[in-house]
């Protein structure tokens, strides 16, 4: 006996499309609760051994490279010299400025090379 395929295709069109509708219920995810608990760090808590070993990796590389002068300004950079600026804040814009600037003009020279 042959089994019409419209007849079989039937319920399997709708067992799926049963499945898709009912399937896709939104659920409400926003945070209810939030738990924090402070625990002071002092001499009570114990250093990890494994921790000390991973960080003395790297304790001794840093603190050579961090120990280097990089630079001398006689001009004292604080961020106390005026209300809305300091010579401090200046120095990091510029400084950021500087770096941004090759970056800057690499990405728009590709943007006039490749217009989207």
């Amino acid at each position: 006996m042959l089994i019409n395929k419209n007849k079989l295709m039937k319920p399997i069109y709708f067992i799926c499309l049963f499945i898709l509708a009912f399937s896709c219920k939104k659920t409400d995810r926003t945070l209810t609760k939030i738990t924090a608990k402070n625990i002071a760090i002092d001499t009570t808590i114990m250093a990890s051994p494994e921790i000390d070993s991973i960080v003395n990796l790297y304790k001794v590389d840093l603190t050579d490279e961090m120990g280097k002068i990089l630079s001398f300004t006689a001009k004292d950079l604080s961020k106390k010299n005026t209300k809305m600026q300091s010579d401090l804040g200046n120095l990091v814009a510029d400084l950021s400025v500087e770096m941004a600037n090759p970056i800057f003009k690499d990405e728009t020279i590709m943007l006039l090379i490749l217009p989207c």
